[in-house]
């Protein structure tokens, strides 16, 4: 019987050290893995080139609801230069208020929620305050759907810088009157576009959560 308690121990010893091997080996994994993964789930922002190129400052809110995946919602509010026909029949060029609303679906593509290229689509809606029937309707006036690609980078402190470009197609246009049917350009009011097409590329500065 002597002979079998140092083979016990020897079994017993090497069953637990080959356990504590294991152990560290597991956690090391599940940290790594975590680490390739965004340490943010929610971003706040402002857009700073939307101000610039179309007058309407505009906040969003960012939300990584599955891996890759995110949902955003933006709204803003700007004055919106509009051609108006006075009393005499003629138009002249009036400030009114300006109204956007948005909502995204983005997938990061390349890298995460923190720092990545996302592709996605983008709904935007454009509420110009006017009378339709003695104004010029604004070219992005009305109801818009197209795709969106744009690149976001957080830093360590949670600050971070993104940019975008979406090019948009009409889903509903209001009333009003054309544009194309006034002599100049009327263009420089809104983003620009080409065609049928509505550009509205954007960058922004924000606070990762």
């Amino acid at each position: 019987m002597l002979r079998t308690i140092p083979v016990v121990v020897i079994l017993t010893w090497s069953w637990s050290a080959h356990a504590d091997d294991g152990t560290p080996e597991t956690n090391t994994g599940q940290v790594e893995a975590a680490s390739e993964g965004a340490h943010h789930h929610l971003g706040l922002s402002a857009s700073v080139l939307r101000a610039a190129i179309a007058r309407v400052g505009q906040v969003a809110v960012e939300y990584n609801f599955a891996g890759k995946m995110s949902a955003a919602a933006a709204i803003g509010a700007g004055p919106q230069t509009v051609d108006v026909r006075n009393s005499a029949g003629d138009f002249e060029a009036e400030d009114v208020l300006c109204i956007n609303s948005a909502a995204q679906f983005r997938y990061y593509v390349l890298g995460n929620f923190d720092r990545g290229l996302s592709a996605g689509a983008d709904m935007t809606f454009f509420w110009v305050d006017r009378d339709a029937d003695n104004s010029v309707r604004p070219f992005h006036d009305g109801l818009w759907l197209g795709p969106e690609v744009g690149y976001k980078h957080t830093f360590h402190v949670g600050l971070f810088l993104s940019a975008s470009v979406t090019a948009l197609l009409p889903l509903y246009r209001p009333d009003g009157i054309d544009e194309d049917e006034l002599p100049g350009d009327t263009s420089a009011h809104g983003p620009p576009h080409a065609g049928s097409v509505l550009f509205f590329p954007n960058a922004s500065i924000g606070w990762a959560l």
